[in-house]
């Protein structure tokens, strides 16, 4: 429990986080409602003229292995603020969604995103990403599809199946997906989108589609009388 002393040493700010990180539960793998999510907002993406073509693997350096749950939670939060401050800075809107994967022994936590990147700026966003994060398999960014696959078992491989496979027998069974038996709990969310990949936008594209066409009715005007010429 955080006393009143230590509010007033660390802050405000910082007290709110750490209040806010302690009261997140932990999730033991990507149950179906998220592995649905995910993919919904995988095909949404293309839908919309924004396919999700890059595949990024963020993992944080610690050489240690000092970093807490809260410390990932973090880490990841302002890794995908950065992508988002790229998106816009070269004018495009932040697109992606991210799942969570951690070792059966809960080391090497690391994050998985499918990210929307305008194919002019791909080798700028990787020679940034790999800038930004220079340790050793910190960050490894590579081109990502749409393409699905079935293996020698009939299950489906494709770039959101490398994203879900982490998920519960449960979930993978019903998006015939491939799963990684071993997983370990997380702290706060296991997977997530940008807002426009939400099911709450998706929703409001559907009605979209379906609303009937808007048909503008412009004001009549009234007939001008015959011009007549008097000699």
């Amino acid at each position: 429990m955080l006393s009143l002393a230590c509010v007033r040493e660390r802050g405000f700010f910082q007290f709110k986080m750490e209040a806010l990180l302690f009261v997140q539960k932990t999730t033991n793998g990507l149950g179906v409602k998220e592995v649905k999510e995910l993919s919904e907002a995988w095909h949404h993406a293309a839908r919309i003229g924004t396919p999700l073509n890059a595949l990024v693997t963020y993992r944080p350096f610690d050489p240690d292995g000092t970093m807490s749950p809260a410390d990932h939670v973090k880490a990841y939060r302002a890794f995908r603020n950065r992508l988002g401050i790229f998106a816009r800075r070269h004018g495009f809107k932040p697109t992606f969604l991210w799942s969570r994967e951690v070792n059966e022994d809960g080391r090497g936590e690391h994050l998985h995103m499918l990210v929307h990147v305008a194919p002019r700026f791909f080798e700028k966003f990787e020679a940034a990403l790999n800038a930004w994060f220079p340790e050793p398999f910190e960050i490894d960014v590579r081109q990502a599809d749409r393409r699905t696959t079935i293996s020698e078992n009939g299950k489906l491989r494709s770039a959101l199946g490398y994203l879900a496979k982490q998920s519960t027998p449960q979930a993978a069974w019903s998006r015939g997906l491939t799963r990684y038996k071993g997983t370990y709990p997380v702290l706060g969310k296991r997977s997530g989108m940008t807002d426009n990949l939400a099911s709450e936008a998706i929703d409001a594209w559907r009605t979209m589609q379906h609303a009937p066409p808007r048909t503008i009715t412009r004001p009549t005007t009234a007939a001008r009388p015959e011009s007549r010429v008097f000699l």
